[in-house]
């Protein structure tokens, strides 16, 4: 089966290198996709028991774990139950509550059990999934009315895009957590409106987890006075910059104002919704929205928090239009 060989070259393959909450995640949810749509086998057990290990050192109580890593947990109580039972039901020494050695001797009756305890949850998986769909829905008609307004009010506004990220080397180390706190302290600054966000008009940002080692990330879209400002890229820079610094040298960034960037999207057909735009130029909403409205597709399915601080996290937002301090909107 070219299932099982994926899964066994997988397994060598990440046994000899350190993970990151985001990848194991990431691998579990994969995992526990394929054992409710194909079933689980003698074969898979040895990776089995690799992602409970490595989900033993990450897995925090006080956090909340979404769809496909709720089935996970579900398997892994059943199977701590047996790892700690005093009766030691598997055949095996006292040395069972360390580690998941015994996963490999699990018999076909006790997968099957495992098997239907997992697809149990694919009712809940279901309406997880589709209630991420929805709200992304509201999210994106939230924010095309956020940035018509502001596209309406001012004559020329400069968009600025830019991703913030974690090094490849920081990755290892940094969980939900600290992505959380340290994106909060960015959100504080850009509230702030001080250093590289003076003259700020307008933002929106989304948390997401990235696929094949892309990480924690955050899509950052800022709309700047283009009276004030007329240098994009530098914003861009100046704002991962910041970020750098608000992640004591763990963070990173893309600043989408790349010219080869932006050249390649030239050569696809794209249009380009970065920079100056003006409410005199027709098309240049358009522009706006299509920049805009990339951090809330719904097609993003794959880029959601597979892990949350707390059920009710916020990962996704923008500014408010109607604020005192914006010239001529009406106070109270």
């Amino acid at each position: 089966m070219n299932q099982l060989k994926e899964i066994h070259t997988m397994t060598s393959q990440r046994q000899n290198q350190p993970l990151s909450e985001s990848q194991i995640l990431l691998d579990i949810e994969k995992f526990t996709q394929e054992i409710i749509s194909c079933g689980i086998y003698s074969e898979q057990l040895t990776y089995f028991k690799y992602l409970l290990e490595q989900f033993d050192l990450i897995y925090d109580i006080d956090l909340f774990y979404c769809d496909y890593l709720q089935a996970f947990i579900k398997l892994k109580l059943i199977l701590d139950g047996m790892r700690y039972s005093p009766f030691q039901p598997i055949g095996s020494d006292d040395q069972t509550a360390d580690n998941y050695d015994f996963v490999l001797s699990l018999t076909p009756e006790q997968l099957q059990e495992l098997l239907q305890q997992a697809q149990l949850c694919k009712s809940s998986i279901y309406t997880d999934i589709q209630q991420f769909h929805l709200q992304e829905v509201d999210n994106a008609k939230s924010l095309a009315e956020y940035l018509t307004k502001l596209f309406n009010h001012y004559s020329r506004i400069l968009v600025v895009r830019v991703d913030l990220k974690y090094t490849k080397e920081a990755q290892t180390d940094i969980n939900i957590k600290q992505f959380y706190q340290h994106f909060e302290k960015m959100r504080n600054r850009i509230s702030n409106q001080d250093t590289c966000f003076e003259n700020l008009h307008g933002y929106a940002w989304a948390m997401e987890q990235g696929t094949e080692n892309g990480g924690y990330h955050v899509h950052l879209l800022l709309i700047y006075s283009a009276d004030k400002h007329r240098k994009g890229s530098y914003l861009a820079q100046q704002v991962g910059e910041k970020w750098i610094e608000l992640t004591n040298q763990q963070g990173t960034y893309y600043n989408l104002h790349n010219k080869a960037y932006i050249n390649q999207l030239i050569m696809q057909g794209n249009e380009i919704g970065i920079g100056t735009l003006s409410r005199e130029v027709e098309g240049d909403l358009e522009k706006l929205l299509t920049v805009g409205l990339y951090l809330t597709k719904e097609t993003k399915e794959s880029q959601r928090l597979r892990v949350k601080t707390t059920k009710g996290m916020q990962t996704f937002g923008h500014g408010k239009f109607e604020i005192e301090s914006r010239r001529g909107i009406k106070k109270g």
